[in-house]
């Protein structure tokens, strides 16, 4: 994870991060900062609200819908900026959305000038154990880089992650 977290920060020319769930809450494992990237509140060991996240929303699109809400009951759906998704109809909406195309956004949802892309990480059994994200200043990540291409990059590297784990 590690070595495709810094292949995705030097790709991506932004931060990259590695996030579980736990108790309900996304947790950043790892993080790399490329050269040109911005840091941001996403430090190791940083815990955030699931739906507030591009990594912690494509985590929650590979629950059932009985977990999600079970973390909805448990946590809410506090807004951290005026974008924020707090409403609990449209975010199953949304996570519908994710499992369809496998990438999650996040849209100045967590931070205001902060945009991310986030994909979930598979196991051998199709479980699934993280996601990638990859975030950056709203003025960098915008229209085509933020519609298609850090999420083929993102993908590419987790099919490859996936692929070593399942054959290693």
């Amino acid at each position: 994870v590690k070595r495709k977290l810094r292949e995705l920060a030097e790709e991506t020319g932004e931060s990259a991060q590695f996030a579980v769930e736990e108790h309900g809450q996304a947790v950043v494992l790892y993080r790399e900062v490329s050269h040109g990237g911005v840091y941001s509140r996403g430090r190791v060991g940083r815990r955030f609200y699931m739906h507030q996240t591009a990594a912690g929303k494509a985590l929650l699109s590979q629950f059932s819908d009985q977990w999600v809400r079970e973390i909805l009951d448990q946590h809410g759906l506090p807004a951290s900026t005026p974008h924020t998704v707090d409403d609990g109809e449209a975010l199953f909406d949304e996570l519908d959305e994710i499992r369809e195309r496998g990438i999650a956004f996040n849209d100045e949802e967590s931070t205001e000038g902060l945009r991310a892309v986030g994909v979930p990480v598979a196991g051998p059994d199709g479980d699934v154990l993280g996601a990638f994200a990859v975030a950056g200043p709203t003025h960098r990540i915008e229209g085509d880089r933020f519609d298609n291409e850090i999420p083929d990059v993102i993908r590419s590297v987790v099919n490859e992650l996936e692929l070593n784990l399942a054959y290693a």
